[in-house]
C-alpha cells in the first residue's frame, strides 16, 4: 500500500514540480513509455516529457515571435517548511530548560 501510494502520487508530483510538468502528465508519459522501451522508458519518460514541453514552447514562442527564453517574472522565495521552524523552536527551548538545569546544579 505504501509502495502504491509513493509510486503513484508522490513521485509523479515530485517529479511534476521538479521539471514544471503536471503530474498526471508524468505518470501517463511513464506507462507510456514503459509499453514501448521497458525498464528503461521508465526513467527516460519525465525528461523526455520535460525536452518536449520546452521545445514546444520555443517553438510556439518563436512562430509569434516572442523571447524564446522570457526572464522569470516572479523570483522563487525558499520554503520553509514547518518542521524546521518547530525543530528550531525545539532547539531553543532545550537551550533554556539546559542553561536552568546547570544552573540548579551550580547553587
Amino acid at each position: 500500500m505504501i509502495n502504491f501510494t509513493f509510486d503513484n502520487y508522490i513521485t509523479p508530483r515530485f517529479l511534476g514540480r521538479t521539471l514544471d510538468i503536471h503530474p498526471a502528465a508524468v505518470l501517463v508519459a511513464a506507462l507510456v513509455m514503459a509499453s514501448l522501451l521497458g525498464i528503461v522508458g521508465i526513467f527516460l519518460a519525465a525528461p523526455v516529457v520535460a525536452t518536449l514541453k520546452m521545445l514546444g514552447m520555443y517553438i510556439f514562442r518563436k512562430m509569434f515571435d516572442l523571447d524564446p527564453w522570457p526572464d522569470p517574472e516572479v523570483e522563487l522565495q525558499p520554503i520553509e517548511f514547518p518542521w524546521y521552524r518547530w525543530s528550531r523552536q525545539l532547539v531553543e527551548w532545550l537551550k533554556t530548560v539546559w542553561l536552568k538545569v546547570r544552573k540548579v546544579k551550580k547553587d
